[in-house]
């Protein structure tokens, strides 16, 4: 088991990817509703916001399996670190939400997502973005809550934090 201090740092990665994911949603929402335009305005943040949130739900899985990683932002680098359990876990919700594309497809085609687009103005990947297959990307964020959230219940210190209502 591991110490409360590590559980703490999983938790909190967990509840920041959780905002970022938050973000995302506002951001694709205000965009939807205003216009493919605005939609299009909002391609980049809504892609980092997304693959920061990734990155930090697979942290925090890490965390709570006791694998040391890097201080870097590739998604599928640190995807591939997981258990095989924990990724066969992460694959079936992503599955039963409907869609049929790959999680570690999805992972590699994003890898380097956060890294590449934080600074648009410097970036080439102006088609990569816009093409980006939100919903599937989405629902991979989800699916990574959804396994963190579950994973973080198993522990005994659990109860001394907010899970349930966390924000």
């Amino acid at each position: 088991m591991i110490s409360e201090d590590q559980y703490r740092k999983a938790y909190r990665a967990y509840l920041s990817a959780k905002a970022f994911l938050s973000a995302t949603d506002i951001l694709r929402q205000v965009g939807r509703k205003d216009g493919l335009k605005l939609f299009i305005y909002y391609a980049y943040p809504m892609s980092v916001n997304a693959a920061l949130s990734c990155e930090l739900f697979i942290k925090s899985l890490l965390t709570l399996e006791e694998t040391e990683y890097e201080r870097v932002h590739y998604l599928y680098d640190l995807f591939s670190m997981l258990s095989h359990d924990t990724k066969t876990r992460i694959e079936k919700v992503f599955l039963e939400s409907g869609s049929t594309a790959s999680v570690e497809g999805l992972v590699k085609t994003y890898n380097k997502a956060f890294v590449e687009w934080r600074y648009p103005f410097d970036s080439e990947n102006d088609e990569k973005t816009l093409t980006m297959a939100w919903s599937d990307f989405l629902i991979l964020c989800m699916a990574m809550q959804t396994e963190t959230k579950r994973k973080l219940k198993e522990y005994p210190c659990f109860d001394s934090f907010n899970i349930e209502g966390e924000y």
